[in-house]
C-alpha cells in the first residue's frame, strides 16, 4: 500500500490522492439521467374551510371613570286637579251620555266648580250681551226708515253694560241656585258638603253654556232661533239639575217636590234681581247712547226738544 509524500493519506488504487489530488471528472456515461419530469397536477375538489366558532365576545376593559355633565330631567309640571277635574266634567257632558257630567261632578273631591262655573257664567254674560244686540237690531228694523236714519247718524247699542251686568246676573242666579240646592239636602237629612252642592251646580249650567254658543252662531243669521235656543237651554239646565239631585244621593223620599219648590224660591228671587239689573243695565245704556248723540247735536249739547214750551 502506498501513502502521498505530502499529507500522508492513503493512495487509491489509480495512484492518487484523495486529499491532494482533486477527483476526476465523471465521465459521460457515469453521469447521472436528468430528472423525471413532475407529475401533472391533480385536480382535487376543494376542501370547504371549517365552521366558523362562535365565541362569546370579549367584554372591553374597564373605561377610567371622567366626570361629565349630567343633564337632569326636568319634571313636567302636573296639572291642577281642580282644572283636571273640570275638564274632564266638560268631557263627560260633550260625551254621547251628557248625564255623566253630574255623576262626574258629584263624585269629583276638588272644587271643579270654579272651571265649570267660570265657563257657564262667561259664555251666559256673551249670550245675554249677544241677545241685546239681536232684539235691538229687530227693533231698529221694526222702525223702518227712521230706524234706518239713526243707524246713519251712528246710533247702536252700547254692548259693555249688557256684559257687564249679565255676567253680575249669572253669578248671582248660580249662588241662588247652590243655596236653594243646598236646602233640599238640608231638609232631606242628606249629609251633603257644600263643595259637592256648587260642583253639582256648576255642572248643570253646561247645557245653558252650550244652548248659548248655539244661539251665538245662530243670532248671525236666524235671530228669532237664538232666542228660542236660550230657552231650550235653560230648561235642559234644571233637568239636569234635578237629575243629578237623584244621583247624588240616596233620597228616602223623591225630592221633586222640594225641588219644585226650590225651583220657584229661585225664581221669585231671580225675578227681582233681573228687575233691579235691567234697570241699572238701560241707564247705563242711555247714559252711552246720549253721550252719543250729543256729539251729533248741532246745538252745542242742549236737547232742542227740551226748551220749556
Amino acid at each position: 500500500m502506498a501513502f502521498c509524500t505530502s499529507c500522508g493519506t492513503q493512495m487509491t488504487e489509480s495512484g492518487t490522492c484523495p486529499v491532494c489530488s482533486p477527483a476526476p471528472a465523471p465521465s459521460f456515461q457515469e453521469q447521472q439521467p436528468p430528472p423525471p419530469p413532475p407529475p401533472p397536477p391533480q385536480y382535487q375538489q376543494p376542501v370547504p374551510p371549517p365552521p366558523p366558532q362562535y365565541q362569546q365576545p370579549v367584554p372591553p376593559p374597564p373605561q377610567q371613570y371622567q366626570p361629565q355633565q349630567q343633564f337632569v330631567r326636568q319634571p313636567q309640571a302636573q296639572q291642577n286637579p281642580i282644572v283636571a277635574d273640570g275638564i274632564g266634567t266638560i268631557k263627560k257632558f260633550l260625551s254621547p251620555d251628557p248625564i255623566e257630567a253630574a255623576g262626574a261632578a258629584v263624585g269629583s273631591q276638588t272644587h271643579s266648580w270654579v272651571v265649570t262655573a267660570g265657563v257657564g257664567i262667561l259664555l251666559g254674560a256673551l249670550t245675554i250681551m249677544l241677545l241685546a244686540r239681536t232684539l235691538f237690531g229687530e227693533i231698529m228694523g221694526a222702525m223702518g226708515g227712521f230706524g234706518g236714519f239713526l243707524g246713519n247718524m251712528g246710533v247702536s247699542l252700547p254692548l259693555g253694560p249688557f256684559f257687564g251686568y249679565g255676567l253680575l246676573a249669572c253669578l248671582i242666579s248660580f249662588a241662588v241656585w247652590a243655596c236653594c240646592i243646598k236646602g233640599v239636602y238640608a231638609i232631606s237629612k242628606v249629609n251633603a258638603p257644600f263643595a259637592m252642592v256648587l260642583n253639582l251646580t256648576a255642572s248643570s249650567l253646561l247645557p245653558a253654556a252650550l244652548a248659548g254658543v248655539a244661539a251665538i252662531l245662530f243670532s248671525f243669521f236666524y235671530p228669532t232661533g237664538s232666542i228660542l235656543l236660550v230657552f231650550v237651554g235653560l230648561v235642559a239646565n234644571v233637568i239636569m239639575l234635578y237629575v243629578g239631585l237623584n244621583q247624588s244621593a240616596q233620597f228616602q223620599k223623591s225630592p221633586f217636590w222640594l225641588f219644585l219648590i226650590a225651583y220657584i224660591v229661585c225664581l221669585i228671587i231671580m225675578a227681582f234681581v233681573t228687575q233691579k239689573l235691567v234697570e241699572m243695565t238701560l241707564e247705563a245704556v242711555g247714559k252711552a247712547m246720549e253721550s252719543r248723540l250729543d256729539s251729533f247735536n248741532p246745538f252745542g249739547g242742549m236737547n232742542p226738544f227740551d226748551i220749556g214750551w
